[in-house]
């Protein structure tokens, strides 16, 4: 299952298993890697979402984008999300799957210069 249609689990908690697996380790040794408790990891975890600031630490342990994972994980926080917020979400859980996809050299990860140009509307 892809990060952009993850529907049981935030993207941002996925980024979690991912680090776990990327660096071969447990969450206790993750955890202390980044600072925190493992406890509090296991909390963001079970509770589905974590903050912008973790999700930044893990982004840039994997190489992705911090700046990125943040602002996905601030958008999941949010409670009731109005039409617009999801949209933006789900605009940049497709930019992290392509970038997560161009890291790990899955094939699957459309590249700039192979996307379709976008439409740009002008208002008058």
């Amino acid at each position: 299952m892809s990060i952009a249609t993850e529907p049981a689990m935030n993207a941002s908690v996925t980024l979690i298993d991912r680090a776990t697996q990327a660096e071969k380790s447990n969450s206790q040794a993750l955890s202390t890697a980044l600072g925190m408790s493992e406890s509090a990891l296991a909390v963001s975890k079970h509770r589905g979402h974590i903050s912008p600031e973790v999700a930044a630490k893990l982004a840039d342990r994997l190489g992705l984008d911090p700046a990125l994972w943040a602002g996905i994980a601030a958008l999941e926080a949010i409670k009731q999300p109005d039409a617009k917020t999801k949209t933006l979400l789900q605009r940049l859980r497709e930019r992290a799957r392509n970038s997560w996809l161009a890291i790990t050299g899955r094939p699957g990860a459309a590249r700039p210069s192979q996307r379709a140009p976008r439409a740009r509307h002008r208002t008058a």
